[in-house]
């Protein structure tokens, strides 16, 4: 029978002319193929940077979420490194920005890998459990994928077929409502969910776990509290490390009791730099060790992502997600002394780098020992049980009231070193889930404007209301669909 190649077809968009110039054909695929094209669309999560749309296009998350939200700023010196200093201040975002137009080209190519791998599957006479299985991990990617897209952009086109030719790659007009969104990614979700595995071992995979756990976050944000509270309670089987930095080893990879889901990263590929030279390839290992921040006589590396003191001062004493967020000067550090460490006192803005994505010497010292510093196999979490947790408790005081999640606020609070008192409320909960989330990339800045505090909080980096909850559509999606007066409407404020 003749099937499509999601790896070979590659949208710019959901809607727009571009498909690699080798992909347009119709191919007669093994079983191999089926399995190992629906094996892709998860491959999308790892990309961070590429040349496409034009040199230094990044797509870190913790650049639209931390450095947006007010945890950091591009880097030490922000000259050099335009890509990140842009979002510093959001009057510098602007539609034709290289990553602003990346991060949605990278989100919609997802989603047509995930639309063409459940059409080869249907197609295809592969085991019965394991066509069912692949098609929900590929609708769950997809529900995550415009979930991102959703929280970034608000209401954006929506397409459940696969692009396969330049004949489909016509221009969609926006769903009516960002709401309209989230239904979607709900419909996906729980079409998804019976047939993922109930498997809290596995992390790299699509499970029941990160199915219930992502409906439980989109519920939040949707403000449906009960179903909030429902779904989190649907998330079995994991429990918090009892040490907070212990998500953050690279020795804890893949047996964490936390974690639900994660990118998986190799480290040291040959041939492989840090910007990918095509758009469609990916960076097998994490680039973020590199971005994010170094110490002078330890490891070299581009000091980018940098907290900013705001950040630094903002934990309250005695709370040890500060030094399991933070390397700080005059602090040790795993593999260091705190003479080592001391340097950041005076080559950093605020005296720290982030801790989340550091390697000790050690760790150093056999990435350096593979030739290629530009690719490590430290993960990136997408979801753990801690933000779970977190969710219940926000839902079940806003449905309830102050007091009602202090069952769940308890778990966090006393693994963090702190001492548990009853009553908690919504201050608590915007407190901890920085304290706990920060420089994971998936939720600081959303946080802010879900909780309407991104005006106040932001006024420093010149945040606009009715502007800046969103990045703009990128100009050349709007031109790809007959620019102002077609059907493709820009974000308000960006028009200016």
């Amino acid at each position: 029978m003749l099937l499509f190649g999601a790896s070979v077809f590659n949208i710019v968009s959901c809607d727009v002319n571009v498909i690699q110039k080798d992909s347009i054909a119709s191919l007669d695929l093994t079983e191999e193929n089926v399995i190992s094209i629906a094996n892709s669309v998860k491959d999308v999560l790892k990309w961070q940077s590429s040349n496409s749309p034009s040199a230094n296009s990044h797509t870190f998350p913790i650049i639209f979420q931390d450095i947006r939200g007010g945890n950091a700023v591009s880097e030490a010196n922000p000259v050099n490194w335009i890509s990140g200093r842009d979002f510093n201040q959001f009057p510098s975002i602007t539609p034709t920005q290289a990553s602003v137009h990346a991060y949605w080209s990278k989100w919609f190519k997802g989603i047509n890998r995930a639309n063409t791998s459940i059409e080869n599957l249907e197609n295809s006479d592969i085991t019965e459990s394991l066509r069912t299985n692949l098609i929900a991990q590929a609708k769950f990617f997809r529900a995550l994928y415009y979930f991102e897209l959703a929280k970034h952009y608000g209401a954006v086109p929506i397409r459940l077929e696969a692009v396969t030719t330049l004949s489909q790659a016509i221009p969609l007009a926006r769903a009516e409502s960002v709401g309209v969104v989230y239904n979607q990614v709900v419909t996906d979700l729980t079409e998804a969910v019976t047939d993922l595995v109930a498997n809290p071992t596995e992390k790299y995979e699509a499970t029941q776990g990160a199915a219930y756990a992502l409906l439980a976050k989109v519920a939040l944000y949707q403000k449906d509290y009960p179903n909030a509270i429902n779904y989190a309670n649907k998330v079995v089987g994991y429990s918090l490390e009892p040490n907070f930095v212990d998500n953050f080893r690279l020795s804890t990879e893949g047996s964490r009791s936390e974690t639900i889901l994660e990118v998986q990263y190799e480290s040291g590929l040959s041939g492989l730099g840090f910007e990918s030279a095509e758009e469609t390839s990916e960076m097998q290992g994490s680039g973020l060790f590199q971005m994010a921040g170094g110490i002078g006589g330890v490891n070299s590396v581009w000091n980018n992502m940098i907290p900013t003191q705001e950040f630094v001062d903002f934990f309250v004493s005695g709370d040890d997600r500060k030094l399991g967020t933070l390397v700080i000067g005059g602090e040790p550090q795993e593999g260091i002394t705190s003479t080592q460490t001391a340097i950041l006192s005076a080559s950093q803005p605020a005296g720290a780098i982030q801790r989340k994505y550091y390697l000790n010497p050690t760790e150093i010292a056999a990435l350096q020992a593979t030739g290629n510093l530009q690719q490590c196999d430290i993960n990136d979490i997408i979801l753990r049980y801690a933000d779970v947790l977190l969710i219940k408790a926000e839902a079940q005081i806003m449905y309830s009231g102050p007091g009602a999640g202090d069952a769940a606020l308890k778990e966090i609070v006393e693994r963090a070193g702190l001492t548990h008192t009853a009553g908690y409320d919504i201050s608590d909960i915007k407190y901890n889930r920085r304290a706990e989330l920060s420089f994971e990339g998936m939720d600081r800045f959303t946080d802010l404007v879900r909780w309407g505090d991104a005006a106040t909080v932001l006024a420093d980096r010149n945040f606009q209301v009715g502007r800046d909850e969103y990045l703009p559509i990128p100009q050349v999606e709007i031109e790809q669909a007959g620019g102002a007066s077609g059907i493709v409407k820009q974000n308000p404020g960006y028009n200016n």
